[in-house]
């Protein structure tokens, strides 16, 4: 039996929101970084970002790897 799993959608609440000043991730809804007030920039969470598992599959099946 084949279960489907759908491919998650991303919505605001579920972005992260990093600080270049601080380098560090804050999971907040606020616009400013709390520990130095910089602009906060927002990044999806990179679990599903990671596709090395496919990239080594297909260099795998094409012999490149």
């Amino acid at each position: 039996m084949y279960n489907k799993i759908d491919k998650l959608e991303f919505t605001e609440e579920d972005a992260m929101k990093y600080c270049e000043n601080c380098e560090k991730k804050f999971d907040t809804e606020e616009q400013k970084c709390p520990i130095c007030g910089a602009n906060l920039i927002e990044e999806k969470d990179s679990e599903y970002d990671d596709t090395t598992a496919e990239t080594v599959a297909t260099m795998t099946t094409l012999g490149i790897l």
